[in-house]
């Protein structure tokens, strides 16, 4: 058998001991944005970034700024406090129809007040707006500056999702969000009408409700849910849950259970209880994922930046992680299903940057994030993109794809000095490797199921013999000198890792074995040429 010379020569050995953890990295993307808040996309390689002063702007598969705005409202937002253009979603059918949607405040006679508006593409310009075209969908008055959620988002039957905050300056002293008469820190479900109305999807849990309780509730119990995360693939809602001062939350809750959550507010905040007055004592609220303290608690959050589930195909090792961050610290967290309903949270990002508004999928499913602090925009990255280790099985051997350093295991085991790039196996087992793939970057290939198989003779190595065999304490080895040149001769033990190397510049070596345990070893020599040849011996 030949071993191509490239592949030796990546054999070098490495403290390799445990797969790295999955982590990411934040690649600069674009820049120049005013307050930004939003990221959506349109089907296409173009992001549309939404700014807080009434703006869209459009990100090109160049990365480049398009100078010209998508669209410029303005006019119409009020741009201080919380409050202005907050999100954007375009509609499912966006290539036919160019309808999308925005979640703004406005001026109104007895102060503010959240709108839903609808607009249309421009018919001759597709990076342009028609201003003309707003249609007003829904819209509901607020009391203050703060809290004004600001999210909306389609799910895979068409319906929209909207999200408000309770709308108070804190505590939501009105206890806006267990009350079902207004919109105020909830989640509305509706579905946008050919005109400029809407209904009620039938199967809303308040859809056939009485008295003052809104229809258009899914979901309660909120104190500022600015970002909210359609998964389909996960029949899941996420909901990133701006706290008080005691908790961040992350909240989910399954696409096709319209049972109406309450997710606790004011009531309860995180885990624990926060104000109980005017709270139904018989009621039942859903508890977070996941909480982080904030900074008030003892923690080093500040203000929960819901995300979004990664379902792109760049970086494998990140498939299925619901990404989510902080505004104050910038640390990245990811929730991963795990057994029985639980989840496994890390730590993706110790560190990133201030201000960060939204996390937020291309049309190619990979994911950026974008801070309003400087204007920034981030493509997020497997801080380790290299390829999963491969093993091939090369006759009586396994050989690893080139890494800086190896250590191969069996049955979950590590094997002790097998840590070059070729293991030559004696025994049946299910091989793995940990490769070393540069700093930071250790990856597990998977694992191989390894029978070996008798070794063939071959041309060059027909006079390669090994006696006695059985033997004791010493063996014979002899070969034909095919080529001047000193000849590599190693002994591997049964798990192909090497107990003996000798250089030998004859055609024959008498090998001492004594004090090496019994069972199946192999003989392996490796020609001037490259050629390997080898043996078997049983030693008693």
């Amino acid at each position: 058998m030949r071993i191509a010379s490239v592949l030796a020569s990546c054999s070098i050995a490495m403290a390799v001991t445990a797969q790295s953890p999955v982590s990411i990295q934040l690649v600069p993307w674009a820049e120049g944005f005013f307050d930004p808040t939003d990221i959506a996309h349109a089907g296409d390689a173009r992001l549309f970034i939404a700014q807080q002063n009434g703006r869209v702007l459009i990100v090109t598969d160049s990365n480049t700024v398009s100078p010209a705005a998508f669209l410029d409202i303005s006019s119409k937002v009020v741009f201080n406090a919380e409050q202005g253009l907050l999100g954007i979603a375009f509609d499912p059918d966006y290539t036919t129809n160019g309808l999308f949607y925005v979640h703004y405040v406005a001026d109104d006679s007895l102060g503010h007040r959240s709108v839903i508006a609808r607009y249309s593409v421009s018919t001759t310009d597709p990076d342009q707006a028609d201003p003309a075209s707003e249609e007003v969908i829904y819209t509901w008055p607020q009391w203050s500056d703060q809290h004004k959620g600001g999210d909306l988002a389609f799910a895979p039957d068409g319906t929209l999702f909207i999200t408000f905050g309770d709308g108070s300056t804190g505590g939501d002293p009105l206890n806006a969000s267990q009350d079902l008469s207004n919109p105020l820190g909830d989640i509305i479900r509706i579905r946008p009408e050919i005109d400029s109305t809407y209904s009620i999807p039938a199967d809303n849990p308040f859809a056939q409700a009485s008295g003052d309780t809104l229809p258009e509730i899914w979901a309660s119990g909120l104190r500022n849910p600015f970002r909210i995360a359609v998964d389909p693939v996960g029949n899941s809602l996420w909901i990133g849950d701006v706290g008080q001062g005691g908790f961040e939350e992350v909240d989910r809750w399954p696409l096709d259970d319209n049972s109406g959550p309450n997710f606790g507010w004011r009531c309860r905040e995180g885990f624990v209880d926060f104000n109980f007055t005017l709270c139904d004592s018989d009621a039942v609220y859903v508890p977070p994922v996941t909480v982080q303290a904030n900074i008030l608690n003892g923690g080093s959050w500040c203000a929960m930046m819901g995300g979004r589930v990664y379902r792109g195909t760049q970086y494998p090792r990140l498939a299925g992680r619901y990404f989510f961050t902080d505004y104050c610290s910038g640390q990245f967290r990811s929730l991963l299903p795990g057994s029985l309903g639980s989840w496994q949270e890390d730590v993706l990002l110790q560190s990133g940057p201030l201000g960060l508004v939204c996390i937020d999928e291309g049309a190619d499913g990979e994911l950026y994030a974008i801070s309003n602090f400087g204007g920034k925009l981030y493509k997020i990255k497997d801080a380790c993109p290299m390829p999963m280790p491969t093993i091939i099985v090369a006759g009586d051997s396994l050989i690893c794809s080139a890494a800086l350093g190896y250590a191969w295991s069996v049955d979950g085991a590590l094997i002790p000095g097998a840590d070059q790039q070729v293991l030559y196996p004696a025994t049946v087992g299910n091989y793995s490797v940990l490769a070393d793939l540069g700093p930071g970057c250790i990856l597990a290939s998977d694992t191989v199921l390894f029978q070996p198989v008798s070794i063939a003779e071959g041309n060059a190595s027909s006079n390669f013999i090994v006696y006695p065999d059985p033997a004791n304490d010493a063996f014979n080895v002899s070969w034909d000198q095919r080529t001047a040149g000193t000849v590599s001769m190693d002994l591997l033990d049964p798990l192909g890792r090497p107990v003996m190397h000798r250089s030998l510049s004859v055609g024959r070596a008498a090998l001492d074995v004594a004090g090496l345990s019994a069972g199946l070893y192999i003989v392996r020599l490796t020609f001037p040429d490259g050629v390997v040849a080898q043996r078997r011996i049983r030693l008693l």
